[in-house]
């Protein structure tokens, strides 16, 4: 599966659009590499490569796409706030300025203003770069169309006295 940049304003809309805001969809999980790691073989040598990437996988009911991966690199910031009653998202957002990209679920929020940028109290994730990638899975790409084309036919045949 190939990863799409989210470089360009164009490219972050596309996806927003694409994903519809991640109106309704949840996170699945989160994983961390840090890129370093111990020698197995020489518990004494230890290489520090200080990645710091972070990849989250998020789903949805609706399809195209399904689920997706988001992969961000170069880690500067990462702060979740779980809703206590709420387990999905009502909706997020990808925006950039001149040196990060960020992914948040404060619609207001603004990467060009600093105090924004020094509240600690709401989700952000900042990074260098992002990238995503569609993850669904071909068996529900098949229940899902499956299902689509039943309920259509079911219809079509209910409005035509058929059933």
């Amino acid at each position: 599966m190939l990863w799409n940049e989210l470089n360009t304003k164009e490219q972050i809309e596309n996806f927003l659009k694409l994903y519809d805001n991640f109106l309704d969809s949840f996170i699945v999980k989160f994983w961390y590499d840090s890129g370093n790691y111990v020698c197995r073989a020489d518990p004494y040598k230890a290489s520090q490569y200080n990645k710091h990437d972070l990849t989250i996988r998020f789903e949805r009911m609706e399809y195209a796409p399904c689920a997706v991966e988001i992969k961000f690199e170069g880690i500067k910031r990462f702060s979740y706030f779980p809703y206590e009653d709420l387990s999905d998202i009502l909706f997020a957002k990808i925006v950039k300025n001149d040196k990060y990209i960020y992914w948040t679920m404060w619609e207001d929020f603004d990467p060009n203003n600093e105090e924004h940028l020094n509240y600690n109290d709401f989700t952000l994730i900042e990074a260098k770069k992002a990238s995503w990638r569609s993850v669904d899975n071909p068996i529900l790409k098949i229940k899902y169309f499956y299902y689509t084309v039943r309920s259509k036919l079911y219809k079509m045949l209910k409005i035509r006295n058929i059933l």
